[in-house]
This record gives structure tokens, sequence and C-alpha cells, in this order.
């Protein structure tokens, strides 16, 4: 089963749509750009979970940055299901 939701980066406005799904390895969470409606990234959850700081989800690019808080905000949205 896959579970989605959106995020706002609150520093640059980006809308993430973000989703966790399972795959043959475990259950995965997907970052896509609603901006330019384009996949950037995907971790496992376990992995996610670990983070304790911000994420950039793709060197090169200042927008796809998330802040701690984002971090933190999907990391409580995994929490609850």
């Amino acid at each position: 089963m896959a579970y989605s939701k959106y995020f706002t980066e609150l520093t640059t406005g980006r809308t993430w749509h973000v989703s966790v799904v399972e795959k043959q390895k475990g259950k995965v969470i997907e970052f896509v750009d609603m901006k330019h409606e384009q996949f950037v990234s995907s971790y496992y959850v376990d992995t996610f979970m670990e983070i304790e700081r911000g994420l950039d989800l793709h060197g090169g690019y200042p927008e796809w940055l998330l802040t701690d808080e984002t971090v933190q905000e999907i990391q409580e949205w995994i929490g609850t299901l």
C-alpha cells in the first residue's frame, strides 16, 4: 500500500509530493518536485528516519534542499502510518 502527502518547504516555497511505497527490499520514501512534476530522490524509510538535520535531495540544486523542520515534519507523518 502507498501513502502520500504534500509538504511545502517554507524557505523556498517549493511543494513536494512525498510518497511512502512498499518495494521488494522494504519501504521507500519518494520525493517529487511539484513545480516541475519531476521525481528527485528516494530513500529507504529506515534510513530517512535516522536523519537528524536537513537533507540535500540532489546536489547542485539549492532549491532541492529540505530544512531540519521539513525533515522532522515528514518523519512525524511517517510515524503515524
